[in-house]
């Protein structure tokens, strides 16, 4: 994916420990869903079939609270709208983890402006401290973190170095062992 997304930049692919994200369902600021690589013949089935469950349910559905209804509806247009992909990306088995502002509670979390490729926007940033606010969950940096792949790019030892030294800093135990050189094929510009 990195190959896409950094231009001549050295892009690294993180691999994450999905537990502390299945023990975070609970938390309303944020959440983690799988990415869906349906065709649209295979996402109209399932709007179809939830469409179908709501008409089974009806009556149990009018006695829920309304707040927890809307949040469901606007869960599901939301994992629609921004966890799709096409499905020759399935071999990517991609989660994301998700916070809406102004809609999500925001706890835990904090705001902050950034930029992003040249453009200012405000980013949302989830603290992965030990003493973080949920660290008793295990979010943090040396519990998620699995393996780091680096590039492709011109200067892998380079680009793993730093990252070692980063990963260290950050507690994270036995860090050369967790870095991978990929051996995709692809050349970059020089810059």
């Amino acid at each position: 994916m990195w190959r896409a997304y950094t231009g001549n930049y050295a892009g690294v692919a993180l691999v994450l420990n999905p537990e502390p994200f299945t023990q975070m369902i609970q938390d309303p600021s944020f959440f983690s869903v799988p990415v869906s690589y349906a065709t649209e013949q295979e996402l109209k089935q399932k709007l179809l079939r939830t469409a179908a469950g709501i008409e089974e349910h009806h009556e149990f559905i009018l006695t829920q609270p309304r707040d927890l209804i809307e949040w469901y509806f606007s869960s599901l247009l939301r994992k629609i709208a921004t966890a799709s992909k096409h499905q020759g990306f399935r071999e990517e088995e991609e989660w994301r983890v998700m916070h809406t502002r102004f809609v999500d509670p925001s706890d835990g979390l904090r705001y902050e402006t950034g930029t992003i490729r040249g453009i200012p926007q405000i980013i949302t940033k989830l603290s992965l401290h030990r003493d973080g606010p949920f660290a008793s969950k295990g979010m943090t940096i040396p519990n998620l973190l699995r393996q780091v792949i680096i590039g492709p790019t011109n200067y892998p030892f380079v680009v793993a170095e730093a990252i070692e030294t980063a990963m260290i800093t950050a507690g994270i135990p036995d860090a050369q062992s967790k870095i991978k050189i990929s051996q995709i094929p692809l050349r970059m510009e020089p810059s």
